[in-house]
């Protein structure tokens, strides 16, 4: 099992956290395998993958507040 990390093991490797590993496996940007009852990723899919290159659309959520323009007229 030298050929394949654990996602832990990715995410170190790729100095990235534990949940972007599952992620990008869940997007199918990071190919996986089950490995007796374990997720596992092969080594050279690890080194070949680049965090954040999936081309994902960044999202910014804007929420009202104080001071943020006049509030709806509520007639």
């Amino acid at each position: 099992m030298n050929d394949y990390l654990t996602p832990r093991q990715a995410a170190e490797r790729k100095g990235v956290s534990v949940p972007t590993i599952y992620k990008a496996i869940e997007r199918g940007v990071l190919p996986s395998e089950r490995v007796l009852d374990r997720v596992a990723v092969r080594v050279a899919d690890v080194d070949a993958y680049q965090p954040g290159s999936y081309g994902g659309i960044k999202r910014t959520v804007r929420k009202r507040g104080p001071g943020r323009g006049p509030k709806p007229d509520a007639s």
